[in-house]
């Protein structure tokens, strides 16, 4: 009788031990299945951020940049940009791309108004700016702006944060400006708009939140009257 206790709790024993061992095996899988979809997940969702300065991503989120960057908008990176002090005529800018689905107000090709954008007392990826409209019957402008600028080399892009008047309407709103510079000015240029505050009741220019992206044809020429 005893020994058929002893092979009947020995039995149970083994039989014990096989489910622990089992459930183990099945929690370790398991985990590790998870270990390597959360790894492959946060790799796949991990884009490497941005190597511009942190006052531009502080101007501007470095998602809304991206989403820029898709359609069409060049952001060059680096620390070191080139110095672009100086006046610069943009008069041959033409519509490239909207983020809103609905705009009415430009088609693709559509030529925009000229302006004039001043640059100066730059220090490092600090700079001052001015800018204004030159067209007829356009009144836009704003003045001694802080902006920061990233790239390297003779790339760069400019980040504006306006307090700006445009035809009437008190705003806010951030340009990013992109290019080469040249000894004859800014090659390559593309310019995006997006306005974040507005006092328009009667909805006179862009919706917030919305931004265009315009392309300037040829060379913004370095002038030296603003």
């Amino acid at each position: 009788m005893k020994r058929v206790m002893h092979a009947l709790c020995a039995g149970v024993f083994a039989l014990f031990a096989l489910v622990s061992c089992s459930k183990s095996a099945d929690n370790g899988g398991y985990n590790n299945g998870n270990n390597e979809n959360n790894n492959g997940s946060t790799n796949g969702n991990n884009s490497k951020s941005l190597n511009i300065p942190v006052e531009a991503k502080a101007i501007i989120p470095e998602a809304t940049l991206r989403q820029m960057k898709d359609q069409g908008m060049p952001i060059h990176e680096g620390t070191n940009p080139p110095n672009i002090e100086g006046i610069y005529l943009l008069d041959k800018l033409k519509f490239l791309s909207s983020s809103d689905p609905d705009e009415r107000d430009f088609t693709k090709g559509d030529e925009a108004a000229d302006y004039k954008y001043k640059f100066y007392e730059q220090n490092g990826v600090r700079v001052k700016s001015d800018y204004r409209a030159l067209k007829f019957g356009v009144f836009d402008m704003a003045t001694g702006s802080g902006a920061i600028i990233s790239g390297s080399g003779n790339n760069f892009t400019v980040y504006l944060n306006h307090a700006a008047h445009t035809e009437g309407v008190k705003n806010n709103d951030i340009t990013l400006i992109s290019g080469e510079l040249t000894p004859e000015g800014i090659k390559d240029l593309v310019l995006t708009l997006t306005i974040t505050e507005k006092e328009d009741a009667k909805n006179q220019i862009m919706k917030v939140g919305v931004y265009r992206i315009f392309q300037h044809e040829g060379i913004a020429k370095k002038v030296v009257q603003y």
